[in-house]
């Protein structure tokens, strides 16, 4: 597998999805209340999409990187960060996850109330959609789950095949004398 270029590494990091995600949020939020153009939020999604198909990309490297290492026989890996300490206990601990998320929902749900109303529908309208997005993604990974994960190299397609006599041709003496002995 290819690894990924540096501009899918750039906006495919958990810290640019987060940071763009907060920032689609707080833009949408203002140019529902008039205070910033509409076309903010509108660009900031389509380069959220981009950014979310790159954190999968990104996400699929690596996991295949460590499928690929893991065959090598168990070789020591690196002592973790601190950061990434704490979004591993993200990653295994669900209930931290839905508590944290709870508590950023609820904030915000305080800061959009005391917008005014617009704000508020919008703001629902997000919870809305994020909960059904949740369900359809925990669905899915039930189905994920079940499949084996494989490695896989891509590797191109040849153009053209050597014709048998030029492949013999270039092999070396030693391989030509044990293809005349075993009578091939």
């Amino acid at each position: 597998m290819n690894r990924p270029s540096p501009v899918t590494y750039l906006f495919g990091n958990n810290v640019s999805f987060i940071g763009l995600s907060l920032a689609l949020i707080v833009s949408g939020l203002a140019a529902f209340g008039g205070a910033a153009p509409p076309v903010l939020p509108l660009v900031l999604l389509a380069i959220g999409g981009y950014a979310h198909s790159a954190h999968q990309k990104v996400r699929k490297y690596n996991a295949w990187k460590s499928q690929w290492e893991e065959m090598d026989g168990g070789a020591p890996k690196p002592a973790l960060r601190p950061s990434d300490r704490l979004i591993g206990s993200f990653r295994r601990n669900p209930a931290l996850r839905y508590v944290v998320g709870l508590l950023c929902l609820v904030m915000l749900g305080f800061m959009a109330k005391a917008a005014g109303p617009g704000p508020l529908a919008l703001y629902l309208l997000a919870v809305i959609v994020l909960t059904v997005s949740a369900i359809v993604r925990s669905r899915r990974r039930r189905v994920q789950a079940t499949t084996a994960a494989s490695v896989s190299l891509c590797v191109p397609v040849p153009r053209q095949s050597v014709s048998a006599a030029q492949a013999y041709a270039a092999l070396p003496g030693y391989c030509v004398s044990l293809f005349e002995r075993s009578g091939s």
